[in-house]
C-alpha cells in the first residue's frame, strides 16, 4: 500500500526553477510514497512558485534583506504551510521539517504531532547559533534563550535526524 509523506521546506523548488530541487529530487524516487512539499509561493529572489507535481505553494509575504521582513516571511510560511498540512488529504503517514529557519521545522513538528505521526528533522543550518555567530543575536539574549529551547524540543521530538553537513554531528553529541 501506499503511504504519504509530507516535506516542509520553504525554499523546496521544482525541477523547472534553479536551486533548491534537492527534496523534488529525493522523494520523487520513494517506490510506493506519495510525496507533498509545502514550499513557500515565492523564491528568495520574488519569483513565483505554483503549485504543480510534488509542490504544494504556501503564500508568503515578500521581504528585502536580513531586517524583520525576513522574519515575517518566514512566519507567514510557517503558519500557512501548518495550515495547508493540517487539512491536507491524505492524511501524512510521516512528516518531514527542514530547516532553513526554525520555522519550517516548528510547524511540521506540529504537523507531526497533531496528526500522531512520526516527525523526521532536516538540520541544514544550526539555529540559533548561527545567528550568534553573524552577530544578529547575543547568546545571553532573552530570544537567543527562546530559541534555544525551540531548537532542544525539535531534536527531543524527532524520530529521526537527518544531518546535511558532518560539521554539525559534534554539535548534536
Amino acid at each position: 500500500s501506499t503511504k504519504t509523506v509530507f516535506v516542509l521546506n520553504q525554499f523546496s523548488m521544482p525541477l523547472s526553477h534553479a536551486g533548491g530541487t534537492r527534496h523534488v529530487e529525493l522523494f520523487r524516487g520513494l517506490q510506493h510514497w506519495d510525496t507533498r512539499i509545502f514550499a513557500g509561493a515565492r523564491t528568495n529572489a520574488g519569483e513565483r512558485v505554483e503549485t504543480a507535481g510534488l509542490i504544494t505553494a504556501v503564500p508568503v509575504t515578500q521581504y528585502r534583506g536580513n531586517g524583520a521582513d525576513r522574519v515575517l516571511n518566514w512566519a507567514s510560511y510557517s503558519l500557512g504551510a501548518l495550515v495547508r498540512a493540517l487539512v491536507a488529504r491524505p492524511r501524512p503517514d510521516v512528516v518531514y521539517g527542514s530547516s532553513p529557519h526554525m520555522g519550517a521545522a516548528l510547524a511540521a513538528l506540529i504537523v507531526a504531532r497533531l496528526r500522531r505521526r512520526p516527525f523526521v528533522l532536516e538540520v541544514r543550518d544550526m539555529w540559533p547559533q548561527i545567528l550568534a555567530e553573524a552577530g544578529i543575536l547575543s547568546e545571553s539574549g532573552r530570544a537567543y534563550r527562546l530559541l534555544k529551547h525551540v531548537e532542544r524540543l525539535l531534536y527531543r521530538s524527532a524520530s529521526h535526524i537527518v544531518i546535511l553537513a558532518e560539521g554539525n554531528i559534534a554539535a548534536l553529541l
